[in-house]
């Protein structure tokens, strides 16, 4: 893991690390450190250790909006066009104008927990909710891959559990009355409903 240390001003250092590269472009995290070289020295170890562990963020920290954007030009070449539609739909129309100029780095999941819960307070049952969910969670999941935050925020969330629904089936009388009812107009209609039953 590549590192330098180089003056920022009087007592002022930056902090250097290479990162890897990201769509082939070259990534490094950087820090300022205040106080002597020896510190800002002792500063790079401590970056390499966090750029190594996968748990330092870059220096210019990225939106929620940012991530998203990049999550979905990454997934573009391997998802139908109608997939990519939908996701898109879902960033632009809902999940970045709640959560979009978030700092990625500063994302909780009491954030994420609210705006489930705004999601529903509008209307939307909770499989729709879920799929904000899984929106997040797969583009957060990728910041985590790329280096750029520690853990999934969305891993701690809660998103709505979906409703289970009862079904109970019609009695005997009454399938025996459909099939009689089906049966004059139309003898297949009619068998249908036998083998459905």
């Amino acid at each position: 893991m590549r590192g330098v240390v180089g003056p920022r001003g009087e007592n002022r250092w930056r902090v250097l690390v290479f990162a890897g590269r990201e769509k082939g472009k070259v990534r490094w995290v950087s820090r300022t450190v205040t106080g002597t070289k020896r510190q800002a020295q002792v500063a790079l170890a401590k970056l390499v250790t966090e750029v190594e562990a996968g748990q330092a963020t870059r220096s210019h920290p990225t939106s929620v909006a940012e991530q998203l954007d990049r999550w979905l030009a990454d997934i573009e070449p391997t998802r139908s066009a109608y997939t990519v539609k939908e996701h898109r739909r879902c960033i632009e129309h809902d999940i970045k104008p709640a959560l979009g100029s978030v700092r990625l780095d500063k994302l909780s999941p009491r954030q994420l927990d609210a705006f489930y819960g705004d999601l529903l307070a509008r209307g939307l049952s909770p499989s729709s909710v879920r799929r904000f969910h899984s929106v997040l969670h797969a583009a957060l999941d990728r910041a985590v891959k790329w280096g750029m935050i520690p853990n999934n925020p969305a891993d701690r969330a809660t998103p709505p559990g979906l409703a289970r629904t009862s079904v109970s089936a019609p009695d005997v009388a009454d399938v025996q009355r459909l099939i009689a009812a089906a049966e004059e107009p139309s003898p297949i209609l009619a068998l249908a409903i036998v083998l459905a039953a």
